[in-house]
């Protein structure tokens, strides 16, 4: 009798067991059964352009009432959205379950579709962008257009800083880990503009801004994250010419012999990186970036005049050849660095002047700034011209 006892129990566990194993995978094939037809709804609406549409019974409608498909899905409700992106989300019930899909999360099945919503609050400050969040974990993305397109990238928390030395309008998007996703926040990085006060390296300035460095005045050229570079803003006292009318160290033009002008072998090279440079404070010379400036020069490459005096980022930048380049702490503006001033400012007044410009000689020709505002590229090397100092310090 007890073993018939111990007989019966066992089968009721197996039975119970085998009910249990039965239901598990008949749960689980229905929700898999569900995240497919998800997926065939998907794969419909891919091809539909932005807007809100509507699933009743396995039919796919318009904003507008038009049906969309011929096709029965399945006898699903409720509401799909595509973003002007192209990102679909949808919330659908059927079978008291809920398909639901974010726009950058996967199809999946749930008892409830999230109705989590990322809103942050932006907070700007001359280069520094705040955004403040309810939640951790985001991850956002930036891009100078309203594209969508860029890198993620990830932040653990609530409050995203974020510093940018690209003025103009600039889009950026937030997400969480199940693919919610924020609408597109638009700001624009403002720039310092100032007038004689003193350098501060945290500060985004403006191009053409005028600041006081080791007790001169300097006008901003370029400002970006890990370093500025500034032009003296008077000329020096004294006028110099790039080369000698006589044989000497530096390029030189005699009769019947020259020693054709580079910005390496120049006087003005030489007098900023031996004698002025002594004018700065120890904590200037200790922050001076090194520019690798193009030494080549010919008659064709860059605009036509050879491409000696370009910086090694507008050579790359613009796929123009350099076989050599020399280094210099301190220089002069380039031809380039010159445009952007002369196509950016209204007021060109503390640029104006007759100075040496960096770039666009030949083997016989250096370039000037004429009062005019334009670059002369055809300037006998030998005259005397004022000269402006550049140098770039890192932050």
């Amino acid at each position: 009798m007890k073993n018939v006892s111990k007989y019966i129990i066992v089968f009721v566990i197996f039975v119970l067991i085998m009910s249990g194993i039965l239901i598990y995978f008949s749960y689980r094939r229905e929700r898999i059964d569900l995240t497919n037809d998800g997926k065939q709804l998907l794969n419909q609406v891919k091809e539909y352009q932005s807007g809100n549409y509507t699933l009743k019974e396995g039919m796919i409608y318009s904003s507008t009432g038009s049906l969309m498909n011929d096709k029965y899905l399945f006898g699903g409700n409720g509401s799909i959205n595509i973003d002007k992106y192209g990102n679909i989300s949808f919330d659908i019930s059927y079978k008291n379950h809920h398909i639901c899909k974010t726009k950058l999360g996967n199809v999946s099945v749930s008892n409830k579709c999230s109705n989590k919503e990322l809103k942050l609050e932006m907070v700007k400050n001359n280069d520094t962008i705040s955004f403040i969040s309810n939640y951790e974990n985001l991850s956002y993305k930036i891009s100078k257009k309203d594209d969508f397109y860029g890198e993620w990238i990830k932040s653990k928390d609530k409050n995203i800083v974020i510093s940018s030395y690209s003025t103009g309008d600039n889009y950026i998007w937030f997400k969480d880990n199940d693919g919610i996703l924020s609408n597109v926040y638009t700001f624009n990085v403002d720039c310092l503009n100032v007038r004689g006060e003193e350098y501060d390296k945290n500060t985004f300035y403006c191009l053409g801004s005028k600041v006081k460095l080791d007790n001169k005045e300097w006008l901003v050229l370029e400002s970006k994250s890990n370093q500025t570079t500034l032009m003296l803003a008077d000329s020096l006292l004294d006028r110099y010419a790039m080369c000698d009318k006589d044989t000497s160290d530096f390029c030189y033009y005699k009769k019947d012999i020259s020693s054709p002008y580079t910005w390496e072998n120049s006087i003005v090279n030489y007098y900023l990186n031996n004698t002025f440079i002594n004018e700065l404070s120890d904590d200037t010379k200790s922050s001076l970036v090194e520019r690798k400036i193009c030494n080549d020069y010919g008659d064709s490459g860059c605009n036509n005049s050879g491409c000696g005096g370009y910086l090694e980022e507008d050579i790359n930048r613009k796929g123009y050849p350099c076989e050599k380049y020399v280094t210099s702490k301190i220089r002069i503006i380039t031809y380039e660095e010159y445009n952007e001033v002369y196509n950016n400012l209204e007021n060109l007044k503390d640029f104006d002047g007759n100075y040496w410009v960096l770039n666009g000689y030949n083997k016989n020709y250096a370039s000037t700034v004429e009062k005019e505002g334009n670059i002369f590229i055809l300037e006998n090397p030998t005259s005397k011209k004022d000269v402006r100092p550049v140098l770039t310090i890192s932050k």
